[in-house]
């Protein structure tokens, strides 16, 4: 399996947890000292 969670399934408990995400970049917004990525899910 190459991702251990989905988007939906994230939740408050998963901070500080390892988790893999597979999807396509869809767009990078960096603001300095954070950089954000919005991932559109593979299918």
């Amino acid at each position: 399996m190459y991702r251990t969670h989905t988007c939906g399934q994230l939740r408050a408990e998963n901070v500080n947890q390892t988790v893999t995400l597979a999807g396509w970049v869809q767009k990078v917004r960096n603001l300095g000292a954070m950089t954000f990525l919005d991932l559109k899910p593979a299918e």
